[in-house]
């Protein structure tokens, strides 16, 4: 994982360049890492064309999936809006022998949008294996809970940049998917490099002060972000990441998404070959090692094909942002 993303950061350095030169600064700071591409109003969403375009986007998994997916949305499985005293952010939950259940405050946009069809890929997931597994196989590993939601956004954004014509909505999309690469793929790498090299320190029995894993912390940032402006600040960003008291947790969301956007390619392009292997994976819950279930779905992340093919997705839509641009 490290190495493929290592000889691929050109891409995030290519990603930068293009925030850099809509903020027409000669650097940038890292706090301007986070700005949006698309620097116009984003498009409204309504919640009804939201489900439109999440049951569609999901057609290549098969008749069945999408149907109990539409059905789920009129089962009101989502609690959709605002509500005095409702918890922000968005989970989906339930038990062995209920319905899952959806909580998201949805705000008519299409990170919203993008957002329900994440947690829809979970239902999904947690229904098919409550239904086709015993109880003691019914959860999930962590390295495998993400690749279906994720699996749903890459479908939802292929099916987006085939049927939406308007470039404003177009240049939303592509930013929802680029920033997703950055913040899961990239940025989640270089985590797991800064604990990577830190326990190796404490291997060798040497001391973890504050400016020895400033300054490890610093190069990271100053390797993955060489466009931008790294200052004793971000440096000390470490201090803040929460993951890093669950030791080697961070990596699963950069080798989910990888995954994730490979199952997604193989599907769009196999159509039911690649589709079924994929519902068994899902119908498998925790019955097997997370990564001879991904073997059986069709990624094998032993390798770096799967990383190679995310990668290669996101140069893509680098430069369909550029040709909009």
């Amino acid at each position: 994982l490290i190495d493929t993303v290592h000889d691929n950061l050109d891409l995030l350095h290519r990603h930068a360049d293009l925030k850099r030169e809509a903020l027409g600064v000669d650097e940038l700071r890292m706090w301007d890492v986070y700005m949006p591409l698309a620097d116009e109003e984003s498009p409204d969403v309504p919640y009804e064309e939201a489900e439109e375009h999440v049951i569609e986007a999901v057609a290549p998994l098969g008749d069945d999936y999408r149907e109990r997916l539409a059905e789920g949305l009129d089962s009101r499985w989502v609690d959709v809006y605002e509500s005095v005293g409702k918890q922000s952010g968005a989970y989906s939950g339930g038990t062995y022998d209920s319905q899952p259940y959806i909580l998201m405050n949805y705000q008519d946009d299409i990170d919203s949008m993008y957002t329900l069809a994440h947690e829809l890929g979970h239902s999904l997931h947690t229904q098919l294996a409550s239904e086709t597994q015993p109880y003691v196989y019914g959860g999930y590993e962590i390295f495998v809970a993400e690749v279906a939601s994720t699996v749903n956004e890459a479908l939802l954004t292929n099916h987006l940049l085939d049927t939406v014509e308007d470039d404003t909505f177009r240049r939303h999309v592509l930013n929802e998917y680029l920033e997703r690469f950055r913040s899961t793929l990239f940025r989640q790498t270089m985590f797991a490099e800064f604990e990577k090299e830190t326990h190796g320190l404490v291997e060798d029995g040497e001391a973890l002060t504050p400016d020895r894993l400033d300054g490890i912390y610093r190069g990271l940032k100053e390797e993955y972000y060489a466009t931008s402006a790294v200052d004793d600040r971000i440096a000390r960003e470490w201090m803040r990441i929460p993951h890093f008291y669950r030791a080697f947790y961070v990596y699963q969301y950069a080798t989910g998404i990888s995954a994730a956007v490979a199952l997604a390619e193989g599907i769009e392009e196999e159509g039911e070959g690649a589709a079924e292997p994929y519902r068994a994976f899902l119908e498998s819950g925790s019955h097997g090692y997370p990564i001879d279930l991904l073997r059986k779905a069709g990624v094998d992340m032993t390798t770096a094909a799967p990383i190679e093919s995310a990668l290669a997705a996101y140069d893509e839509a680098l430069a369909e942002f550029e040709r909009l641009a």
